[in-house]
């Protein structure tokens, strides 16, 4: 009887894997060993971190009592020294007090124009998606394509909601690139047709009460 076990082997190893055309993508991909092993060295990466910015901190805070400690010790000796000069003292007392006040003028600018950078900062992401709505809006009312205007604005620096619905219409008058037509597929035919899945939940069910119509 012929050892069948033999010729398996040799047809495993003289088995090619299938060539690529070249146009496929190359997905990484890893195991869950890895995957825990990446998300530990995060956690201790973080842990790190945030241990350095507490060892900061501290060490700043040292500082400051050092400098307010220092400070208190040479007013008092500096109003030990003028004790017995009335006149120098209180010009030395009014001098003391508008540095403090000016002082206290720095840190509060300090922290106005922190306040100003963050305002800034969330008007500037209010504004991102306020114009993103408005693309989106102005897309569905003109029929065409909402990523492609959201390009032309772009590119001429287009934010108000007049100027995008002008280029939606303009776009559209032009025959621009028209929103993806919805289709259902029947999984009766070969494919081609966009699928419910492959659309946002949204479109998903528009698609899918389109095709409850015609039946």
């Amino acid at each position: 009887m012929k050892d069948t076990t033999t010729d398996e082997k040799d047809t495993q190893q003289n088995a090619k894997a299938p060539e690529s055309d070249g146009n496929a993508p190359e997905v990484e991909t890893f195991t869950k060993a890895q995957l825990d092993e990446a998300i530990q060295k995060d956690r201790i990466a973080r842990g790190r971190e945030e241990k350095a910015l507490k060892e900061r901190e501290a060490k700043v805070a040292s500082w400051e009592q050092e400098q307010a400690e220092r400070k208190r010790r040479d007013e008092e000796a500096e109003e030990e020294k003028l004790s017995d000069k009335p006149a120098d003292l209180k010009a030395w007392r009014e001098r003391r007090k508008i540095n403090a006040e000016a002082e206290r003028i720095k840190a509060e600018r300090a922290a106005l124009e922190q306040d100003k950078t963050s305002h800034a900062e969330k008007l500037t992401r209010a504004e991102k998606v306020e114009q993103e709505l408005n693309v989106w809006k102005a897309a569905q009312a003109s029929g065409v394509d909402a990523n492609a205007l959201m390009e032309k604005c772009a590119k001429f620096k287009l934010t108000a909601e007049e100027d995008i619905k002008e280029m939606a219409e303009t776009m559209a008058a032009a025959g621009g690139e028209k929103k993806p037509e919805l289709h259902v597929d029947s999984s009766k035919g070969k494919g081609g047709k966009l699928k419910l899945g492959d659309l946002p939940p949204k479109d998903r069910v528009n698609a899918a009460d389109q095709a409850l119509r015609k039946k």
